[in-house]
């Protein structure tokens, strides 16, 4: 029987002294709940959004953050059409909108219950969202109201949408890249792609002045749409595709996790690298200063899903995980934060799979209390333990797909650890 390492969640950090001696990525903050997405206003305000209901917004960089949980849902993403309008969406049909800055948010009926991925806008009276099974919904008044828009007789699910000078694309599963040339009035699907199979997993979009660029989970893969073709650009790395962003036609980061080992042990974990590229994704370097590790001088860990967002070539952040990741260095960080982290290997929880057994381990400590819980936010296992390090789950059950394993440890530690049940 061969087992199948999937995923190591651990604690490992840059520490106050290193991050300034690197001058590289900065630890800025950690959460409480899984981190699905960061968004960037200007140059100093950022948002993040997670699991159970998630958001917080700092207007300095990440130094200070208002956290709030609005809804018991997973968020995905969110969008601000001026300074004080946006919306949040999320998991089955959620929305959110404020007109305060995000002082405080409203829920709204988006008419789906639908998983929500990703939302974009031309402006206040054109915003738009899509998601799972083929949704795409529209808001002419701020996110007031939603009507369905129907651009396909497929059920792909959608990833990602975005609009620039009225040209605008949605993508995802199944091949899928529709692309309008009039804000959304009409979409067209693409096919005049390089390779094209239509099975590719499309995630990641970015629009610029001439060209459009689109990340694929498959191998990893890069798409420029350039002379009226999606041609395929190089990408870095030999991991999983999580995140990419092109700040003009030649400028752009991209992220990729890859799982390492620890010498001697058949344990991992994820790592995230953090790669740029100036002529269009023909070449890649790692976005660092001078070091080994594209990340810094000592190990990022990560997780199976991270992603950017650069304000510009030099500012940039990073989530992965629980933790958020900014360049440069600033060095604004109140230093009782570090010192709250721990950096011991006791705070390892593994996850391995053998067929249809998930064993959750963790060799230091002991395990009270493990959950199992789906992406709509349902508990679909959980069990109490007595005087154990390891728990053996049956997974004979369970329908492939992304869960989070909530651990809770005799010392009141918790951790939460993506897993992908293939």
């Amino acid at each position: 029987m061969k087992t199948r390492l999937l995923i190591i969640a651990t604690i490992l950090l840059l520490s106050h002294a290193t991050a300034i001696n690197a001058q590289t990525w900065e630890l800025v903050n950690s959460f409480p709940d899984y981190l699905t997405n960061v968004y960037t206003q200007g140059t100093d305000t950022v948002y993040i959004v997670g699991q159970n209901g998630f958001i917080a917004q700092s207007p300095d960089r990440g130094k200070n953050w208002n956290r709030q949980h609005i809804t018991t849902n997973t968020l995905s993403d969110v969008c601000f059409v001026s300074h004080n309008i946006g919306c949040i969406v999320g998991a089955n049909g959620t929305i959110f909108t404020t007109s305060n800055a995000g002082t405080s948010w409203t829920t709204v009926t988006s008419g789906t219950t639908q998983n929500l991925n990703a939302i974009a806008a031309t402006g206040i009276n054109n915003i738009w969202a899509v998601g799972d099974n083929g949704i795409v919904i529209k808001s002419i008044d701020a996110g007031q109201t939603w009507n369905t828009v129907s651009i396909t007789t497929q059920t792909p699910n959608f990833s990602d949408i975005g609009f620039k000078n009225g040209k605008g694309y949605i993508i995802g599963n199944l091949g899928s890249i529709y692309q309008t040339l009039d804000n959304g009035s009409t979409w067209t699907q693409q096919t005049n792609i390089e390779g094209y199979t239509g099975q590719e997993n499309f995630v990641s979009l970015s629009i610029k002045e001439n060209k459009a660029f689109i990340l694929s989970t498959n191998n990893p893969s890069g798409y420029q749409y350039n002379n009226n073709i999606w041609q395929k650009y190089t990408v870095p790395g030999d991991g999983i595709a999580n995140s990419s962003q092109f700040l003009s036609d030649s400028q752009g980061v991209f992220a990729v996790v890859r799982m390492d080992g620890f010498t001697g042990s058949s344990y991992g974990y994820w790592v995230v690298n953090v790669f740029k590229t100036d002529n269009g994704g023909s070449d890649w370097v790692s976005y660092s200063d001078g070091s080994n590790n594209p990340i810094s001088t000592q190990w990022i860990i990560g997780d199976a899903s991270s992603k950017i967002a650069f304000v510009d070539i030099a500012l940039g952040y990073l989530i992965s995980g629980h933790y958020m990741y900014r360049i440069p260095f600033i060095g604004d960080i109140n230093a009782d934060f570090y010192a709250g982290i721990s950096t011991q290997k006791q705070d390892i929880v593994a996850l391995k799979q053998n067929q249809n057994s998930l064993i959750v381990d963790n060799v230091y400590k002991e395990i009270s209390n493990v959950k199992i819980i789906s992406t709509l936010g349902q508990v679909i296992f959980q069990q109490n333990v007595k005087n154990k390090n390891e728990i053996t789950v049956n997974t004979s059950d369970f329908n492939k797909g992304t869960y989070t394993v909530q651990v809770n440890l005799k010392d009141n530690t918790q951790l939460s650890v993506k897993w992908i049940n293939y």
